[in-house]
């Protein structure tokens, strides 16, 4: 029974990956003495607006002052916190663009539960998938450059690889035909092993003819741009971090973006929080418990990118001037940005508040009641983020939040200034969060007749590494720590591990619902991977 209620908890949650917690009727504090009035807006979430704080707020042109004023500013910051308080998020980070400048950049929370720490413009935040139109643009850069071309075989540049029907275009806008391969290749460190293991995967579906969200392929193009540029033949991971800087951070003014976990981590970022399900979570919402940014290893190209709010103001004014930055250098040509951003593939049997949806190279093409934005999303090991351009008026918006749950927020806090701005009714928020809620509890439905504790006797036996065969990298491991039951992989965090019964345990963060089956094969220790992947245990 519960390997069927496993597999649709996985595959209700592995494309969502927001299981965070809410309360709609969290109080927010009044921490200042000037008169303040309530509201519930119409998602359900109470705010309060404080309007002489209002006269405060700074308003980058007379342009900007017609549609983006003081008190609505003031009236989004109230409702941007309240819903942090209810989603339960300890810190979040807003970046608002308009007619050529950074109209506002805000703080929400605080950095550390423990410690606190006040959230500024420079904090950092782990960008997951946002880190692929930031590749995107540099492969774009080398497209330019005569080093690469959208449409020739991917085996121009990597001659070994043996899906020479693949071109740039194609796995910038995932319609290789390619399946998943997220859980064999997750945390893996070495970028050779990840191609060498995609090379021996046989496409699902016609090349360019299906779309399928795919990691490792896109990190693929990457590295084929580095080989293509770098005579030398340096560390790949080390060349496209110089790729990154010298092509699109510093051009576009990012001051402060890094793959350097280890310099984040010392220094102002906020700081990630894994959430973790658990059977009361609709009314505690669940336990989060504190990370460190991590290397994301092969990944890097698709989710390794920390920033901050200046930043992602940077780089959303940079596409909203046509390619040109910040600093007043161009990081790349507006005809080029424009290919960019024309669809590749569109999706049908779309939600009632998108007139359109496509898949682009690097990015998402999104029509909502009649505003064209060019968007995407991203999630990290304990950090969520969204970032939206609406081209044809100069503006763009970015949020982020430091716990890996909180998509919902993220997304409804960033529809919902669009719904502020073009004055319409506000309904996404209320989307999200009644989202939200079916999603929790369903979940607790799902928990509730579990074992939930692991007990160390049961999985003894089992501890140990996995190897998978095929692949030349680190394997999986099953851990005892802290009096739980963790699956790890490689530099990257841990996954804490629940008892469904029978054998069976289950995510509980990120890839939230995942089944992990345990089992003995003529003596042997194997695991099984969300009913996908079997690993062997190594033997020393």
């Amino acid at each position: 029974m519960f390997r069927t209620l496993a597999t649709v908890l996985f595959v209700t949650l592995i494309g969502i990956l927001s299981v965070g917690a809410q309360d709609e009727t969290t109080p927010i504090p009044v921490t200042t003495e000037v008169v303040q009035q309530a509201f519930v807006n119409q998602d359900g979430i109470q705010f309060t607006f404080n309007a002489e704080l209002a006269d405060t707020v700074p308003i980058a042109s007379d342009r900007c002052a017609e549609r983006i004023t003081p008190d609505m500013l003031v009236a989004y910051a109230a409702y941007i916190d309240a819903s942090r308080e209810a989603y339960r998020i300890p810190g979040a980070a807003v970046a608002i663009v308009c007619d050529g400048e950074i109209v506002w950049t805000e703080g929400f929370g605080v950095k550390n539960l423990q410690t606190g720490g006040e959230i500024n413009a420079d904090t950092l935040f782990g960008l997951g998938s946002i880190t692929k139109p930031m590749t995107a643009i540099m492969i774009a850069t080398l497209v330019e450059d005569g080093y690469m071309d959208w449409d020739a075989p991917i085996s121009t540049y990597l001659p070994d690889f043996v899906h020479d029907e693949m071109t740039l275009r194609m796995m910038l806008s995932h319609t290789t035909g390619m399946p998943g391969t997220d859980l064999p290749l997750f945390g893996i460190s070495d970028p050779e092993a990840m191609m060498d293991f995609i090379g021996n995967i046989e496409p699902t579906s016609e090349p360019g003819a299906a779309y399928t969200y795919q990691n490792q392929v896109f990190a693929t193009a990457a590295y084929a741009a580095v080989l293509a540029e770098d005579s030398q033949e340096n560390n790949p991971t080390d060349t496209y971090r110089y790729l990154m800087q010298s092509r699109v951070f510093d051009p576009a003014g990012m001051t402060t973006a890094t793959f350097r976990v280890e310099n984040a981590n010392r220094g102002n970022h906020a700081t990630p929080y894994q959430h973790i399900i658990t059977q009361d979570m609709v009314t505690t919402g669940g336990n989060l418990r504190p990370i460190n940014y991590e290397p994301a290893g092969s990944e890097e190209p698709v989710g390794g990118v920390l920033a901050s709010a200046n930043d992602m103001g940077a780089f959303m004014l940079t596409m909203l001037n046509g390619g040109q930055g910040v600093t007043g250098e161009r990081v790349v040509d507006a005809g080029t940005l424009a290919e960019m951003w024309q669809p590749v593939y569109d999706f049908t049997n779309l939600p009632p508040h998108m007139d359109t949806y496509s898949a682009a190279l690097g990015w998402e093409l999104l029509t909502f009641n009649g505003v064209d934005t060019v968007t995407h999303t991203g999630q990290a090991h304990g950090s969520t983020a969204t970032m939206i351009i609406i081209p044809d008026d100069g503006i763009g918006i970015a949020v982020m939040a430091n716990t890996n749950n909180s998509g919902d927020f993220v997304q409804g806090a960033q529809w919902h200034l669009v719904e502020m701005l073009y004055e319409m009714d506000s309904t996404l928020g209320a989307m999200y969060t009644e989202k939200h809620t079916a999603e929790q509890q369903m979940i607790a439905g799902v928990l509730a007749p579990m074992p939930m504790t692991v007990e160390l006797d049961s999985v003894q036996s089992y501890l140990g590494t996995y190897e998978l065969a095929g692949l030349n990298a680190e394997p999986y491991a099953l851990v005892w720590e802290n009096d739980g039951l963790y699956l790890r992989r490689g530099q990257a965090v841990d996954f804490p591990l629940i008892s469904a019964g029978d054998s069976t345990y289950m995510v509980t963060t990120l890839f939230t619902g995942v089944p992990v089956t345990l089992s003995t094969v003529d003596g042997v220790p194997h695991m099984n991977l969300g009913g996908m992947l079997d690993l062997t245990k190594a033997i020393n």
